[in-house]
């Protein structure tokens, strides 16, 4: 028995060098081969946009009168506080005066209760007053302390509506066509006025697919540290700003998974309009540097991607770990070194341990 194990080992032996002499025998593989260089991936995306003001104000009156004066001009530039229109105020400053007057009046009802009080409280005390005169006393000075800060109350009101017969802008912006002219009469239900837009700076709004933010910059706060934005107007020139990311909204459209992006831009000389459409161009800030061959390198296995390295004539199989794939060629994060020599073409007649005899790439 020991004998027949010792044939056997020795056949095996003798057919897996006879295996060996073979492939050293066969004639080196013909595969086209190129030598893996380094890549700056500047990857980026355009999206369609639109122009936002940060604030917007419709301007309304919050009192009736008929309008006196137009204090501004159509396009300018309003700062806030600015009057805008000035209306007939002749009942709002009576009715300030009468409120001022029902002050005073009430106050001196109330002085006067207060002294009733007092004096009522001493007698009652040396009980000299009777308790009903003490609950008249009570109720006349609450009675008249309320009344007073009716009459108070009634004066604001009343210094507010005078406030408001002057309308003012109450946001810097440019103020936009004028709704009524001076003699018309205007109410809480005449609508809007004008318009007040800020300008300076404005935002543009963009949505961003979800996958694009996972895969270009990982997180929403990436997007803001990392991300380069630039818009083109409608004309195809591209606006001469840089923008800066203001802020990503806090829920993503389950219809379109994507994400609304609000972009800030410097805008001094008024050339991006609110409401108008722009192309958003977004991309990284630093490009990414990766190892590169040609996409036809890359072999497919179902435990993940290899391709064939060439050392010394003779090719080694190496698994590795594939980035994105631009314009034919696929980028490497893992597996190859740059300068390797790689094949990518007829890999199908390469296997490992095999001689190859390389074409290089032209």
């Amino acid at each position: 028995m020991t004998k027949n194990k010792y044939i056997i080992a020795a056949l095996c032996a003798a057919t897996a060098m006879g295996f060996a002499q073979e492939a050293n025998e066969m004639p080196p593989v013909v595969a086209g081969i190129t030598t893996a260089k380094e890549y700056k991936y500047e990857v980026s995306r355009r999206y369609v946009g639109r122009v936002v003001a940060e604030e917007s104000v419709a301007v309304v009156a919050q009192v009736a009168g008929e309008i006196k004066e137009v204090c501004f001009k159509e396009g300018d530039i309003v700062e806030k506080g600015t009057v805008l229109y000035k209306l007939d105020d002749v009942k709002y400053t009576a009715a300030v005066k009468a409120a001022e007057a029902s002050v005073a009046q009430a106050q001196a009802n109330f002085d006067y209760a207060k002294k009733t009080f007092d004096r009522t409280t001493v007698l009652f005390e040396r009980k000299v007053a009777s308790a009903n005169d003490m609950d008249s006393a009570v109720n006349g000075f609450n009675s008249a302390q309320a009344a007073l800060e009716a009459a108070k109350a009634n004066l604001i009101l009343a210094q507010d509506n005078l406030a408001h017969a002057t309308i003012t802008s109450p946001i810097k912006g440019k103020i936009g066509a004028n709704t009524f002219t001076v003699g018309n009469y205007i109410s809480l239900s005449s609508g809007v006025l004008t318009t007040v837009v800020k300008v300076d700076p404005i935002r543009v709004k963009f949505f961003l697919s979800s996958r694009d933010l996972f895969e270009m910059f990982g997180s929403a706060a990436g997007l803001k540290e990392n991300a380069q934005v630039k818009v083109d107007l409608s004309t195809g020139v591209e606006y001469p700003k840089q923008g800066t990311i203001n802020f990503v909204d806090n829920t993503v459209n389950p219809q379109t998974d994507s994400i609304a992006v609000y972009v800030q831009f410097e805008n001094a000389d008024d050339i991006l309009l609110a409401g108008t459409a722009v192309t958003v161009n977004v991309s990284l800030k630093n490009s990414t540097s990766y190892v590169g061959v040609p996409s036809t390198a890359t072999i497919f296995k179902s435990t993940g991607a290899q391709m064939y390295v060439v050392k010394d004539g003779i090719a080694e199989i190496r698994d590795v770990e594939l980035g994105p794939s631009v314009d034919g060629i696929q980028y490497i994060k893992k597996g190859i070194e740059i300068n390797e020599t790689v094949v990518y073409k007829g890999s199908h007649k390469v296997f490992p341990g095999a001689k190859v005899n390389g074409v290089e790439e032209k």
